[in-house]
């Protein structure tokens, strides 16, 4: 028997259903609890997936990319560059871009956001 791979949507919201502020800042994040489950969340994931506007957001922190150990893909229709190996961009359709990665994919995908992926 195959074990299917799973799609998790594994992201911090605001009761009112928001993940940033309106200006885009997650500041609030800090004091998440939930980051004490997160060590064991990631060992089970094989692939990520997220949209430009979280991409950008993760490398304004200044700091390396941090998942070099896992594949991921950034959905964007702008042309963007980055030096990580195991990051890459594309605008391919949603729908045969999932069937595709599934395909290839044994382990677990997350899908890290933002709000217009997830939907």
């Amino acid at each position: 028997m195959t074990e299917k791979n799973r799609k998790i949507v594994y992201i911090a919201t605001s009761l009112d259903g928001f993940i940033s502020r309106k200006n885009g800042d997650i500041d609030w994040l800090e004091e998440d609890p939930s980051y004490d489950y997160y060590p064991e969340f990631i060992k089970n994931v094989e692939v990520i997936l997220m949209g430009a506007a979280t991409y950008e957001k993760v490398m304004s922190f200044g700091i390396d990319w941090p998942y070099p150990e896992k594949r991921s893909y950034v959905l964007t229709h702008k042309k963007v560059h980055s030096e990580e190996k195991n990051i890459e961009f594309t605008d391919e359709d949603m729908s045969s871009f999932m069937n595709r990665i599934q395909a290839e994919t044994k382990g677990n995908i997350w899908i890290m956001g933002g709000s217009n992926l997830v939907n």
